[in-house]
């Protein structure tokens, strides 16, 4: 867990004390499993480090307020892999990166 107030946590928790980086490194190295990365601060700057090679963002119909942009300015080219519908107007939508060789989809 990444937190600017907290210096604490419980249960199968533990608080992050490297970089982003490091920390996602690690974690990818300790297993063969997919990786999540949530809030928008910390998936920005992984990101931004060339971490993500998968975006599971998650729409809901209604979103009230401000606050952080969902995702940062993105220059590289990212492509639909599904739309997932969940109960009436929520919707998963997965979407990778592209390799520099492909297209997006039509």
């Amino acid at each position: 867990m990444f937190s600017r107030t907290i210096d604490a946590v419980q249960g199968n928790a533990r608080l992050a004390q490297a970089s982003i980086g490091e920390e996602v490194e690690t974690a990818i190295s300790q297993t063969d499993k997919d990786v999540a990365i949530g809030g928008a601060t910390l998936a920005s700057a992984a990101i931004g480090l060339g971490l993500v090679d998968e975006f599971r963002m998650f729409r809901n119909p209604v979103i009230v307020g401000g606050g952080t942009p969902f995702l940062p300015p993105v220059t590289e080219a990212i492509s639909l892999v599904r739309n997932v519908r969940f109960a009436r107007d929520s919707r998963a939508l997965p979407t990778r990166r592209l390799g520099p060789d492909e297209k997006p989809n039509a």
